[in-house]
C-alpha cells in the first residue's frame, strides 16, 4: 500500500483521486478509532504527498513561477467542462450521428429528460428508492462513488486545452465509466 500510495500521484489528477478516495475511504471506515484513522491516514497521506509537493514545488513554481504551472490569465469554466465531459461520457452510448448532434451538445437537457422519467416511473413505489438508495452504501460500490465524486469534479476545475475540446478525446473520462 505504501508502494502504490507513493506512485499513485505519478497518474497526475487520476493519481492524486486515488490518494483522496483512500484518505475518505480511511476515514469512513476508521472513524470510531481515532488510533487507527490517525496511522493508516497520515501515513498514507504523508507519503502520497511527497511527490505531488515535489513536482508542485520544484516543477511549476520554478517553471511558470506559479503553485499550479500556468499563466495567471487563464480561467476555468466548469460550466463548459461539465457539459464537454458529459458529452463525450453520452457518446459511450449514443453514437455521434449528425441529427443526434443538438442533442447531444446539450447534455443537461437529455439528463434532466431522462431524471424526469426515472422520477416519474417511480414516483409511487418508494421501496425502489430505498433499493436503490440502499445500493450505493454496498462495500464493493461506495468506493467507487466516492472516487467518482472526487475525480470528476477536479477534472472539471482544470484548465483544458484546445486538444481536449475535441469530442474524440476522452480525456481521462473514461474513468468515470464503472460509475455509470
Amino acid at each position: 500500500m505504501v508502494l502504490l500510495s507513493t506512485l499513485a500521484p505519478m497518474l497526475r489528477y487520476v493519481g492524486l483521486a486515488f490518494v483522496v478516495t483512500g484518505l475518505l475511504i480511511i476515514l469512513i471506515e476508521n472513524r470510531k478509532s481515532f488510533p487507527v484513522l490517525f496511522r493508516d491516514g497520515f501515513v498514507l497521506g504523508l507519503i502520497s504527498i511527497a511527490p505531488i509537493f515535489w513536482w508542485l514545488i520544484i516543477h511549476n513554481v520554478m517553471t511558470y513561477g506559479s503553485l499550479w504551472g500556468t499563466s495567471n490569465n487563464q480561467v476555468v469554466d466548469v460550466a463548459q467542462n461539465t457539459e464537454l465531459a458529459l458529452t463525450k461520457m453520452l457518446h459511450w452510448f449514443i453514437p455521434y450521428f449528425s441529427v443526434l448532434m443538438p442533442l447531444l451538445t446539450q447534455p443537461f437537457i437529455l439528463f434532466g429528460i431522462v431524471t424526469l422519467f426515472i422520477i416519474l416511473i417511480n414516483r409511487r413505489n418508494k421501496e425502489n428508492w430505498l433499493a436503490w438508495a440502499k445500493n450505493f452504501t454496498v462495500p464493493a460500490t461506495y468506493p467507487i462513488i466516492v472516487y467518482t465524486l472526487v475525480y470528476f469534479p477536479a477534472l472539471a476545475l482544470t484548465i483544458i486545452t484546445a486538444d481536449h475540446r475535441d469530442l474524440f478525446s476522452d480525456r481521462n473520462y473514461e474513468l468515470c465509466f464503472h460509475y455509470v
